[in-house]
């Protein structure tokens, strides 16, 4: 910087500290000082002496300004136009705001307008930042430094990119890590449990006995687990109950801590109570008890765990835990996965060395279901991400749109608080001009209108919390993408986020009440006080309403997508009828029906019972229901009798049913025969398919009497073809699906007893008593209507339908206030022009012309404005829409629409009110 810039700035700084003077004082002194001081920078030799002279030039200023400005105040007049003999400040204080309130009293309708907006804005900002808050940036907050601590997991592919580890694999992780301070397991399950009287079937986290302490956790009654809980498997029987099982099953009371419930057929010893607000490491899952990790394989008395038993602590194939760490200081997540991957490595030469085999360690499936065996590599994630892994690209993107959508509500209240303040202080122009006129200085009208802002803010802001509330009550009936049920969710509000909503509120509410303030204190006095009807100063009212119009158009095209989208799911094609089906479901295997036999004995008595309720025309028993979770494993076609070479392999579903299953559903045969009771241990194994896993595994058709490879066995022929249906989600194309008689024993872990009604929620809950007679020690679980579980697959569908269409509704109402506001405005400011123009024979298309053409420009450039960027935005919801593209016509065309009507009843009925104006009762008046 040159010497001469040095100087200007310098110069400039100076004259911004003379306004620490009174006005008086820089109006008589102020050249001279600057004069005086310009000369005395220049004369400076070095740039250190300038800056030293600069320093006691603002401190000289600062100090001789202040007490300028203390001697003026004492000097100043003291009249009764400013402030009566005798008032103190907090008596003029009260003075305004009594004045205020009266004032406001006055406009009850911009009171309740200005006090909603705000309320809607700060309520639903406050809601949704406090859900982006409690699901994605701090998911546990009853466990300490989250930074530190990490999940833990087996990198894997295609549809499981995370995938468990072995229990051998876990202790030599603890073992040898130097990145990690401690290293525990944790596998989830559920069991049959008689808790407080009650069976159930609860969630349960199998934990090490140092998963408390690394995540930072204390008990609230008794203690947590420890090391020594979890030494020896199936030794120690002792549980810790969630703050939700201690609450439900023994309403708090400390003597819960040492009393004994059954999880199967075994006791287990309370030994504490987890800390409030602790509901596991995941978001997905809410688990009721804890055991020690070791009592995994002693939880039940059949299935897949029991029968491996102690051998799920040795056998490298058993990939059933997941581990989470805390990380030593400065050692970062890739840095640990490198450590660990290592650490893998050698545990899988080393039992490959001592089998003899190659590739012994791990054995995964691409997303074709080829096996893959593969060198293992280890992922790292920090806990805050992995709380919400599963699907966590939508789910940040879902919650991202949440975000933006409610940020845009904001934004449009804050602009129709700022159109209506302006519209305020315009109206009210000529009082303040008689009051300034009268003496009121001008710090004076700046505190009325101050205070009268900070009422108008206070009162919206109390408002804003009451919406936010019931805005969380609202969002607590929805789940989010990965299966994130809100009503598990610590939701509260945010103190942090409703901190700055009230404050941008406020600010809003001053900015904008303040500005006649300064209008006042600038202007001509005479010309403030004669003008009327001038129609001056539109222009920011105007394009106020037009940022409205955008934004608002913005918003009603997602919710017009979603909406059609939702529309597109429910009225889909599923390839059968939902709405008669009902259905529930038990594990047996964790009631002691160890045996095919005893099971096959229950399901035959329930069967027998259901079709005996009332209205019921079928009865049939699956291990899957059309729209849940569809299980997947690679099945391969052998060689038929002829030689010809085998098929490829392929994942396709795999349902366990009875001969009734398609009578239920309402399914359709294609080819072929369906199951019969024929179909037992003694004869040959079948198999049918659907029309997908047809064309899978025979693309020339000929699949009946082929032979598919079911899961390691000798493999079943096709007898039959079914029509296809949606099993995972309506978005799914047809998937294969391979179905296997449950006659011919097929496992079934978790069965479903299905029913086809004329009054399917009447049989459910018949079903449901009627199936607990049977074993009242048998839990009965998720019973549902099947149409129901539309709604569950199509909720964020929904979700977005429902909540992005609130907003834009608000948004929409919001902005047909903003427009309303600014042309009944007009009108009333130019009443008397437009009088003189309807005595000089204006017709009322003129006048109409008159009062529309400004405001109807900025409406439909906003109009351009919000269409071209809900192009461009329409893009970032393709993820969630299903049957229509993210520039579909019907929903823009809606949007718009929908937007022109609410424009043009805002617009229209103050305009005709304009041409019913009386020329000579409103010139009389002027």
């Amino acid at each position: 910087m040159t010497s001469e810039n040095r100087s200007h700035s310098a110069m400039a700084l100076y004259r911004a500290l003379l306004r620490c003077y009174p006005r008086a004082f820089r109006d008589r002194f102020g050249e001279e000082m600057t004069s005086a001081f310009g000369d005395a920078i220049a004369a400076c030799p070095t740039r250190g002496a300038r800056v030293n002279f600069l320093a006691s030039a603002v401190v000289d200023a600062v100090r001789s300004g202040a007490a300028e400005r203390a001697v003026a105040w004492r000097s100043r007049p003291r009249t009764s136009n400013t402030h009566p003999a005798g008032d103190t400040a907090m008596q003029s204080i009260m003075q305004d705001l009594r004045f205020a309130i009266r004032s406001l009293g006055r406009r009850p309708g911009l009171v309740t307008a200005v006090v909603l907006t705000l309320a809607l804005g700060v309520g639903a900002n406050t809601a949704i930042f406090s859900l982006l808050d409690a699901v994605l940036l701090h998911p546990l907050p009853a466990v300490a430094r989250t930074d530190e601590v990490v999940a833990i997991y087996r990198a894997g592919s295609g549809r499981t990119p995370y995938q468990g580890v072995s229990y051998p694999l876990f202790q030599a992780m603890a073992d040898h890590t130097r990145s990690l301070r401690a290293l525990a397991a944790d596998a989830g399950t559920t069991a049959a449990v008689r808790i407080a009287g009650r069976a159930e079937e609860l969630d349960i986290r199998c934990v090490s006995g140092n998963f408390f302490s690394l995540l930072g956790l204390r008990a609230q009654a008794g203690r947590l687990l420890t090391p020594s809980d979890d030494d020896v498997p199936g030794a120690h029987a002792v549980v810790v109950l969630s703050d939700a099982m201690w609450t439900s099953a023994f309403n708090r009371r400390p003597s819960a801590v040492g009393s004994t419930i059954r999880i199967g057929e075994r006791p287990f010893t309370i030994i504490g109570v987890a800390p409030r607000g602790f509901r596991g490491t995941s978001l997905s899952g809410a688990p009721q008890l804890w055991v020690p990790v070791t009592m995994l394989t002693s939880l039940g008395t059949g299935g897949l765990l029991a029968t491996i038993g102690t051998h799920a602590y040795t056998l490298p194939s058993f990939t059933f835990f997941s581990l989470v760490g805390r990380l030593r200081p400065t050692v970062t997540p890739s840095a640990a996965a490198a450590e660990l991957t290592t650490i893998a490595k050698n545990v899988q030469r080393q039992a490959a060395g001592r089998s003899g085999a190659r590739g012994n360690g791990v054995v995964t499936f691409d997303s074709r279901g080829h096996v893959v065996h593969a060198t293992p590599r280890i992922s790292v994630v920090p806990i805050v991400q992995a709380a919400a892994l599963a699907d966590r690209g939508s789910l940040v993107r879902f919650v991202t749109i949440l975000v933006v959508v409610v940020a845009l509500t904001l934004l449009i209240a804050c602009v129709n608080v700022a159109n209506l303040m302006l519209v305020r202080g315009s109206e009210r122009a000529h009082e303040l001009g008689v009051r300034a006129a009268l003496g009121a200085s001008r710090s004076r009208i700046a505190r009325a209108l101050f205070i009268e802002s900070l009422l108008l803010a206070l009162l919206g802001a109390a408002a804003g919390i009451g919406v936010g509330l019931l805005t969380m009550h609202l969002l607590s009936a929805f789940t989010l993408p990965g299966g994130i049920r809100l009503d598990r969710v610590d939701l509260s509000l945010d103190g942090r986020v409703l901190a700055f909503a009230v404050a941008l509120a406020i600010a809003t509410a001053l900015l904008f009440g303040l500005v006649p303030a300064l209008r006042s204190s600038r202007a001509d006095l005479a010309a403030v006080i004669a003008a009327r009807g001038t129609g001056k100063r539109r222009a920011p009212r105007g394009i106020l309403a037009g940022v409205q119009v955008a934004l608002s158009l913005l918003l009603l095209v997602g919710a017009a997508l979603f909406a059609r989208s939702l529309r597109a799911g429910l009225t889909t094609d599923l390839g059968f009828d939902p709405r008669p089906i009902a259905a529930v479901d038990v594990e047996l295997d964790l009631h002691g029906y160890s045996t095919h036999a005893r099971s096959a004995a229950y399901f035959d008595e329930a069967m027998a019972r259901a079709r005996r309720i009332h209205g019921v025309t079928a009865v049939a028993i699956a291990s899957q229901v059309p729209l849940g979770r569809l299980l997947e494993f690679p099945l391969k076609g052998l060689p038929p009798a002829d030689g010809t070479p085998a098929d490829s392999t392929i994942s396709a579903g795999f349902v366990a049913i009875s001969p009734e299953y398609f009578s239920v559903l309402g399914v359709p045969l294609v080819r072929g025969r369906a199951f019969t009771r024929a179909d037992t241990h003694d004869a040959p194994a079948v198999v049918m398919v659907n029309e997908a896993a047809a064309r899978a595994f025979s693309p020339a058709g000929a699949i009946l009497g082929k032979t598919l490879g079911m899961l390691g066995g000798d493999g079943a022929r096709v007898v039959g073809i079914v029509r296809d249906t949606k099993y995972g989600s309506v978005r799914d194309e047809h998937i294969p699906v391979v179905f296997v008689p449950i006659t011919q024993g097929n496992p079934m872990p978790v069965t479903s007893i299905i029913t086809r009604s004329e009054h399917p929620a009447a049989t459910l809950a018949a079903l449901r008593r009627t199936v607990a007679a049977i074993d009242p020690n048998v839990s009965i679980d998720n019973p549902r209507l099947v149409r129901d579980q539309i709604d569950t697959v199509l909720m964020p569908q929904r979700f977005g339908a429902t909540l992005l269409g609130i907003f834009a509704l608000i948004s929409l109402c919001v902005s047909a206030v903003g427009i309303y506001g600014v042309i009944a405005y007009g009108v009333s400011q130019r009443a008397p022009e437009i009088a003189v123009r309807i005595a000089l024979g204006a017709r009322h298309m003129d006048i109409l012309r008159l009062v529309l053409l400004r405001t109807a420009v900025a409406v439909v450039v906003g109009g351009v404005v919000g269409l071209a960027a809900s192009v461009a935005a329409s893009r970032t919801l393709a993820r969630f829409l299903y049957g229509i593209t993210p520039l579909d016509a019907t929903a823009f065309l809606g949007a718009v629409l929908l937007l022109a009507i609410a424009a043009a009843v805002a617009s229209c009925t103050p305009a005709v009110r304009a041409t019913r104006i009386d020329p000579m009762t409103t010139l009389r008046a002027e």
